[in-house]
């Protein structure tokens, strides 16, 4: 019951912080453009960042949680490798 407690806590809180997020970033966006855009702000890096969370975020928790499950720990090189790949040339 404890735990069914903490998860439930623990979604609460997500939501809230999620909500709470959203309701800040409509206020700075005054327009479609500067929302489809983000102002123009976002540097390689981070687009670089969200892509590969967007690529490797399926895959590391629901195939690498049962690769590691049915074959070991050394399925986790699939994160890591992918990782790699994603690192920007200079």
């Amino acid at each position: 019951m404890e735990k069914n407690l903490i998860v439930f806590g623990c979604t609460v809180v997500y939501i809230i912080a999620t909500t709470l997020v959203g309701m800040w970033s409509v206020r700075q966006t005054k327009d479609t453009a500067s929302f489809m855009t983000a102002k123009h702000q976002l540097g390689a890096w981070v687009v670089g960042i969200l892509l590969m969370s967007e690529f490797i975020g399926p895959g590391s928790t629901v195939g690498t949680a049962q690769g590691a499950f049915e074959k070991g720990l050394s399925v986790a090189w699939n994160s890591s490798t992918l990782a790699i790949g994603y690192w920007p040339p200079k």
